[in-house]
Order: structure tokens, then C-alpha cells, then sequence
């Protein structure tokens, strides 16, 4: 052996790395063995794609163990390793089964589980443990921290902007796993990691993420000068905008909650600005001070929920919805500093306040409630359109908002929801939760499509639940605020992803599960297995934006016989034939009159419309004759 090290020494460096990464390679491997030999491996896998299944509980003589986001089991537990050993496996949304499992110390068995949910459970994105069982049996790990990060056990729910080429990530309460004097970090945590273009994970395999966090490696408020008033910060509307000088700005509305559950008031609200040199966040604009409980006080427009971009009619919006979309801004700094410019889609009338008892309709010369962007007027959310439903004053059936089961026709009360355009289905697409759902107080998650930001939101299908009718479970959870992922999204928007917060307290009847206790679990589904809820876009919208209009016009003008870009038909060219179809798509509106079926209908174009039809034709004609 020495001869031999001698040798090696003498020689070239390759032949010493190469014994240097063999050695390193067999310690590795020897280290693995030696682990596996103090555990039987479990692993529940879906029966499907094969992945390993997070959240699956598993029960064996009074003993109850959950797999880790790799779907393992590590088990160790004496009175049930080296025997054959019945148990039963069982999991939100999965069929329940029974087997019994040969638990050899140094062996694995791995289980296949039937899923009911359409949309299926990836990992455990936050708090901690998230590996654990893998680590304790030596199987690899897809993050950097799959034990423990910034002393996190429980994260609540997350808002995202994609900042600087990075993604940004911010979180209400997060609980520390270890002292961190209140026991966690109540005004707001941070971090960042890459986008799957920059080098970061594949998003079905999980998310690195970087905590902005103190001198004692925890995370650290995102809003520290309200870290003394003992009073937490919570954020949401996250979005990003160039300020006058031309700068991106990551920007969130946020809210400083005078007191918690059940008597939460706002001590402070208003739109706040990251500081990239402090890495924290500063107040911008001051929004006033109101008990959100009571309409008519406050400001009636805030960038509540989750947001996203659109351009409708030549200018350019960010457009924000706690469930609904339901308020935007112009993408211009000064409007955006400006409440008082913002604008909320609704019957009410513009400068009015909503009234349960006698709601300030804007009514049209047939008494129909007048659907729009109006300024200074409380937007059309879940809580006043299902009041004013039931009091009579709106109609489910034609408005553009309320959504209906498409399996069986029933109304689905939607909590909070996240929307995006999606290039697949060539629709806008939302992920929601329900109140008060089947089985579950916030669990049960749907999948709804619509033509315009604005609706019709109508048909919906259910693609997870959190429900527990067994009773197997120990009970039914939550699945709320959940958050579509548009930047992972996979072959061209077929796949999306989304997470939400998982969680018992103080709403479902499951005792905690230990380690997901308000955390965020992600989950993937496959819009190829969804059937069409909705209506397309006009072939002729080429910018999707709800309208068939001059500036669809130009876009055939500017692509006609050069490429795609005005190709309603889809045979890879702009000719005459897309004209065509312009033509009988012209003057379409979709946000006009989205409460009646009669967006489906083609009106005849206007006499300004003909002329821009006639010279564009002109136009065309020259082209060709050229």
C-alpha cells in the first residue's frame, strides 16, 4: 500500500484524483450503508408518475409516522423492525390502503398509492425536517437545507415577485424551531433563490431558498421598525415596477395589525418599498388607518392579494385580486404612488361606498347592473357578491363573477385565489380555495380558466382536497391563500405549480401533523387532464387582452406575409385569411359585457371600425401586389 501511494505521488496529478474521488466516493457509500442498517426504509410513491409522496400517514400498532417530501419513512421503532408488520397508509387525496411489510433492518419496501386528486403533491416547501427521513437513511436530497433553515418550523402564507432576475419570497408569521425571543418572527421573513433559467432547481424538484436572516442565522423582519411595537406585519400584493428614473422597485402593500384573531384590526397600512441596501423594506405610502370590518371606512382600493400584468387596450396594468380580480393600476410610477388613480371592477357606482342594505348600483336603460373599472368604489370581491346575491340585489347566474362546480352545477364560495395567463390554454387561469368547503373549512382547492382577467369566472373543477371523510386522518385540514407559480411553470404553461398554507389552527378538526403544521406545500398539475371550462379568446385578439380592436389591427399590418405574430388561424403565416377572421372578430369586447352570454356573439363594426378595416385591406392589397 505504500509502494502504491508512492507511486501514484510520482506520477501525473489525474491518477492521485482519481483514487482521491474513488476513496471519496466509497466513504460516501460506506457512510450510506451504515445509515440504512439502523432503519427500514418505507417509501410511498404515486402510482402514476412514481415520485415519492409527501404528507402520507402511515399507522402501525398504535405508532403513527409521515413521509418526508421524498416519500420515506425511516423506521426504527423497535417493537416494529425485523417482523412482518401490517400497516395502513393513508393521505389527503390519495386512497387509503392496507399492507403488510417485511421491516428488515438495511432493507426498503416501497408502497404505490392511488391519487384522487388531479393535482399532485410535490414536497414541503418551508419549516423543517423537510428531509429528515431521507438524511437518516442516507438518500439524497434536491436542497441545501433539507433539515433545517434559519431556525424556521412553520412558515405562513407567501407572496412572491420576481425582482432583479431573482425571485423574492415573503412570508406572514414564521415560527422558530428554537427560542428567538417572541418564538418566531412575526413582521414579515425574506429570502430569494434562482429561477430554474439561472441555475435553480427544477421546480418539481423543490426550492433553495436563501433567508434573509439576523447575527444568531434566523430569519430576520422584513420590516424592523415595527419589531418593537410587539405587533406584527403582514404583506401581500407583491409586485415589481420601474420608478421615474427608470430603476425596477420591488413593492408590497402591507399592514400593521393592531391585535390578532379573533378581534384583528389595522393599527397602519400603505404601500411599501424594498431597500436593497438595507435588504428590509420602508414605508412609501401612507394608506390611513381602518377597521377592515367596516365597509365605508378607509380607502376602498388597496393592492390586496396576489398580482400580475396585462395590457388592454394600449396600456399597460398590474392588475391584483384577493379571489377575483378585481383592482388594477396603470404600470406608471406616479399612478402608482397615487391611490386615488387606481381602479376597481364593479357594479357599484364610481365614488360610491357599498351599502348591504341599499348598494349603490350603476344601473344601464334595462335596470342590468353596469360591470367596470371604476375608481374610488369598493371592487367586487367574494364577500360583498355573495351578500348581495343573497339579498337580491345581484344575480349569480349573470354576473361575471361566482364560480359553479362543473361536475355538479353547485355554487363554490371562493376564498382566496392567484391568476395568470397561461400560454397552454391560451386563457387566464386561477387556483383557488373555498369557504366552507366539502369536508374541509379552507381545503378544498379548484382550477377555473376565463377569456379576460375580468371573467366570466364560472365554471371550476376541483383538483385537490384536504378533506378527511373517513375519518383515517384524525380529521379534516386547510389548504389556504394559495399562489399560482408562473415562473415554473413546464412544456409551455401544461404544467403549473402552485403551494398554499397547510394548517389546523383554529379552523379544521385534524390534530397538527408534526413538522407540515403551517407550512407551504406545493403541488403540480397537468392542464392536459382538464377538461375546457371556458370560452377561447377570439382568434383575432393577438395581444389577449379581451379585445378585438386597432391595435390587433396593427399587429396583423405590421406581420402580414413575414411571420406568426398575427396568425389567428394557426398555419404559421399572417395572410388574407387572418384578415378574415379579424374582420368578423372586430369590435368584440369581452370585459363590456361579461354578466350575459352575449360576449360569445359577434356585434357588427362600427363606421370608424370599417374604415380602419378598409384601409388596412387597401394596405394588404399593395403588399401582395408588390
Amino acid at each position: 500500500m505504500k509502494r502504491l501511494h508512492f507511486r501514484f505521488e510520482r506520477q501525473a496529478g489525474w491518477p492521485q484524483r482519481v483514487l482521491i474521488a474513488a476513496v471519496t466516493v466509497f466513504l460516501l457509500a460506506s457512510q450510506v450503508w451504515a445509515q440504512s442498517q439502523t432503519h427500514h426504509t418505507i417509501r410511498v410513491v404515486d402510482s402514476v408518475t412514481g415520485r415519492g409522496v409527501p404528507l402520507v400517514q402511515l399507522k402501525a400498532e398504535g405508532n403513527t409516522f409521515f413521509t418526508d417530501s421524498n416519500g420515506i419513512v425511516a423506521l426504527d421503532h423497535q417493537a416494529l423492525i425485523n417482523r412482518d408488520q401490517a400497516f395502513e397508509f393513508a393521505s389527503y387525496g390519495y386512497t387509503s390502503i392496507a399492507q403488510t411489510l417485511s421491516t428488515q433492518l438495511g432493507n426498503q419496501s416501497q408502497i404505490s398509492i392511488v391519487r384522487n386528486n388531479r393535482a399532485e403533491r410535490l414536497y414541503r416547501s418551508t419549516g423543517a425536517n423537510i428531509y429528515a427521513a431521507s438524511v437518516a437513511v442516507g438518500q439524497s436530497t434536491p436542497i441545501n437545507e433539507p433539515i433545517s433553515n434559519a431556525n424556521i418550523m412553520g412558515q405562513d402564507s407567501v407572496q412572491w415577485a420576481v425582482y432583479n432576475n431573482r425571485i423574492h419570497w415573503f412570508w406572514g408569521d414564521s415560527l422558530y424551531e428554537n427560542g428567538g425571543g417572541l418564538g418566531g418572527n412575526y413582521w414579515t421573513s425574506g429570502a430569494t433563490s434562482e429561477l430554474p433559467a439561472n441555475g435553480g432547481l427544477v421546480p418539481s424538484q423543490g426550492v433553495d431558498y436563501t433567508y434573509y436572516e439576523d447575527e444568531l442565522g434566523q430569519t430576520r423582519p422584513m420590516f424592523p421598525l415595527y419589531k418593537s411595537s410587539g405587533r406584527p406585519v403582514w404583506v401581500d400584493g407583491a409586485f415589481t415596477a420601474d420608478d421615474n428614473s427608470g430603476r425596477e422597485r420591488l413593492l408590497v402593500h402591507f399592514m400593521h395589525v393592531d391585535s390578532f384573531l379573533p378581534q384583528f384590526k389595522l393599527r397602519e397600512q400603505g404601500l411599501a418599498v424594498f431597500s436593497d441596501a438595507a435588504e428590509a423594506f420602508v414605508k412609501l405610502e401612507d394608506y390611513g388607518v381602518a377597521p377592515v370590518e367596516q365597509w365605508g371606512t378607509g380607502p376602498p382600493i388597496t393592492p390586496k392579494g396576489h398580482s400580475f400584468r396585462h395590457s388592454t387596450g394600449g396600456v399597460d396594468y398590474i392588475y391584483f385580486g384577493e379571489n377575483y380580480p378585481n383592482i388594477r393600476v396603470r404600470d406608471n410610477w406616479d399612478d402608482i404612488r397615487d391611490i386615488a388613480t387606481w381602479e376597481a371592477f364593479t357594479p357599484l357606482r364610481e365614488n360610491s361606498r357599498y351599502n348591504a342594505a341599499n348598494p349603490p348600483l350603476e344601473l344601464d336603460n334595462e335596470g342590468k347592473p353596469v360591470y367596470g373599472w371604476k375608481k374610488n368604489t369598493d371592487p367586487l370581491g367574494t364577500e360583498i357578491f355573495e351578500e348581495m346575491v343573497t339579498n337580491g340585489h345581484l344575480s349569480r347566474a349573470a354576473a361575471p363573477v361566482g364560480l359553479i362546480d362543473h361536475e355538479t352545477n353547485s355554487p363554490v364560495r371562493l376564498h382566496r385565489s392567484s391568476v395568470s395567463w397561461n400560454d397552454y390554454r391560451q386563457k387566464w387561469v386561477m387556483i383557488g380555495n373555498q369557504s366552507f368547503g366539502n369536508g374541509s373549512f379552507l381545503g378544498e382547492v379548484w382550477y377555473a380558466e376565463a377569456p379576460t382577467p375580468e371573467g366570466p369566472w364560472k365554471n371550476a373543477i376541483k383538483i385537490a382536497t384536504h378533506a378527511d371523510p373517513t375519518g383515517e386522518l384524525g380529521g379534516s385540514y386547510s389548504f389556504y391563500n394559495p399562489t399560482q407559480l408562473p415562473f415554473f411553470d413546464e412544456q409551455g404553461g401544461r404544467y403549473i405549480h402552485f403551494q398554499g398554507t397547510y394548517s389546523s389552527q383554529l379552523f379544521d378538526s385534524a390534530p397538527n401533523t408534526p413538522d407540515y403544521e403551517y407550512n407551504q406545500i406545493a403541488y403540480r398539475l397537468d392542464l392536459a387532464t382538464l377538461p375546457q371550462l371556458a370560452a377561447n379568446v377570439p382568434a383575432a385578439d393577438f395581444n389577449a387582452d379581451g379585445l378585438v380592436d386597432r391595435f390587433d389591427l396593427a399587429t396583423w399590418l405590421a406581420s402580414f406575409g413575414t411571420d406568426a405574430q398575427g396568425d389567428a388561424n394557426d398555419n404559421g403565416i399572417t395572410d388574407g385569411t387572418d384578415f378574415l377572421l379579424l374582420q368578423l372578430d372586430y369590435g368584440r369586447d369581452l370585459s363590456v359585457a361579461l354578466q350575459t352570454a352575449a360576449y360569445l356573439a359577434v356585434p357588427e363594426p362600427s363606421t370608424s371600425a370599417l374604415m380602419l378595416i378598409t384601409t388596412a385591406a387597401t394596405i394588404a392589397s399593395r403588399v401582395v401586389a408588390r
